[in-house]
């Protein structure tokens, strides 16, 4: 009796989650949206923003070049950026594209689309169709016809794997996207790579994680530009709010179910990730030391 109690609950719980993603469809996506096959080579590298991505770009640097890579966030903002010359750029956060961000915010966004515009190759910036809304970012792209943008979908999609798969296809939306790296990873399984190479993606928060006697909490989030620098902060919604300490977990535990749901979708489409990041906390895909 139990086992088939727990049998229903999954049941119900897979249909309300689809319920709500068709109206999240409906409501947040837009379509038709096409993202051409845009790739040069049969493997494609992607480049997480994670503290070991030093290490992997200097033992693997020439390597990297060699395939198509895919860039993160701030990533232009180093040096790395015109020596790897990344074949695409997904920037999600929607506080880089908001118009009315607050003046840190409009530092950043100015900083990081100047540096994504010096690019002197062919660049496809993968950018959510939320970005549409707003219109001060075009400007910093205008005069580079190396840069195309290229559209996609952020909405989450839950629910039954037949139909999250079929939405996955269409373009509509993808695995709740709380890291970057699963926008990321959706893009390259769509330019249908045979194989995908994950690096700088340490996904080691837990260990710097802390609440304060204020019940206040802090995250020191180290990347590969700044893990030296990297101080405790907190963690802020859209609407700039701190988040607590279980919207925080819960954002993770997001994060690293939405790779099963990856590995699974890029499995029916052919295509395998591998996981070469040392240390990786993801549990998700195949590990792999190139």
């Amino acid at each position: 009796m139990i086992h088939i109690a727990l049998r229903i609950q999954h049941f119900l719980t897979l249909l309300a989650q689809t319920t709500v993603s068709c109206i999240r469809i409906i409501f947040l996506s837009k379509y038709p949206i096409r993202i051409p096959l845009l790739k040069t080579t049969t493997n494609c590298i992607v480049l997480g923003n994670g503290p070991s991505l030093n290490k992997a770009i200097q033992e693997y640097g020439n390597y990297i070049k060699q395939h198509d890579s895919i860039a993160v966030n701030m990533f232009a903002n180093t040096e790395y950026f015109e020596q790897i010359r990344p074949r695409f750029y997904v920037v999600l956060a929607p506080e880089l594209w908001q118009e009315d961000a607050p003046p840190h915010m409009k530092q950043e966004q100015d900083t990081l689309f100047r540096n994504i515009a010096k690019a002197q190759w062919d660049l496809y910036i993968f950018a959510p169709t939320f970005a549409q809304k707003t219109l001060f970012w075009k400007h910093y792209f205008a005069n580079n016809h190396h840069i195309q943008i290229v559209w996609f979908n952020a909405t989450p999609i839950e629910g039954f794997e037949f139909f999250v798969h079929y939405t996955y296809t269409k373009l509509w939306g993808m695995p709740r996207p709380h890291n970057i790296l699963t926008p990321a990873l959706m893009m390259a399984i769509h330019q249908k790579y045979e194989n995908i190479y994950i690096l700088g993606a340490d996904h080691s928060w837990l260990s710097e994680l802390y609440v304060a006697e204020t019940n206040d909490v802090y995250l020191t989030q180290k990347h590969f530009y700044d893990e030296q620098t990297a101080q405790a902060k907190h963690m802020y919604t859209v609407q700039y709010e701190k988040r607590k300490l279980h919207e925080i977990l819960h954002k993770f535990m997001c994060a690293f179910a939405s790779y099963f749901v990856i590995k699974t979708y890029a499995e029916k489409q052919n295509v395998h990730i591998w996981n070469a990041t040392q240390g990786s906390f993801i549990d998700a895909f195949d590990r792999y030391k190139l």
